[in-house]
């Protein structure tokens, strides 16, 4: 059986590790991991690795890390992806989001800079500014801020708006 994110060493690959902060875990100090990580309990500090993270705890620091599923969570702090998110219906974000790819469906009172697509589903609350370089918003998404897709430098916004309107006479 070949080895799935989220899970530690299997015969294929027992050289996956995962580090686990268990449910009724309580960790005071900040927890840094070079491997996959699922959290459970609940951490007051900061959490990075350079792998991937599974939050169903809470977490009041930043977090750093390569991907990360926050189905049912609650963060107090800024956090930073290199690559996927997804914010699940019964999670809370106070803090900025960076990432590459974004799908939110719970709560955000923070900025959110998404460097590929942003896609705020049915339930997503955000609160703060939203960078990405495309978006969708399904009915219902609630958006408080200002929301900027790619930007368009002045060579590139005169090939799309012409200086003036012009009527024949």
């Amino acid at each position: 059986m070949a080895g799935r994110r989220g899970q530690g060493p299997t015969e294929d690959n027992p050289e996956a590790e995962l580090t686990v902060i268990s449910a009724n875990t309580i960790v005071d100090g900040n927890v840094r991991s070079f491997a996959n990580m699922s959290i459970d309990g609940d951490i007051k500090g900061d959490v990075e690795t350079t792998k991937d993270i599974e939050l169903n705890g809470r977490i009041v620091g930043n977090v750093t890390c390569n991907n990360a599923n926050m189905i049912v969570s609650q963060v107090q702090g800024n956090v930073l992806l290199k690559g996927n998110v997804e914010i699940g219906r019964d999670t809370l974000l106070i803090g900025d989001l960076t990432s590459g790819f974004a799908s939110i469906n719970g709560k955000v009172k923070g900025n959110v800079e998404i460097s590929g697509k942003a896609e705020f589903k049915a339930d997503a609350v955000i609160f703060g500014d939203i960078s990405a370089s495309t978006i969708t918003v399904d009915d219902g998404a609630i958006i408080q801020g200002y929301v900027s897709t790619t930007f368009l430098n002045k060579e590139e916004s005169a090939n799309i708006f012409p200086e003036a309107v012009s009527i024949r006479e």
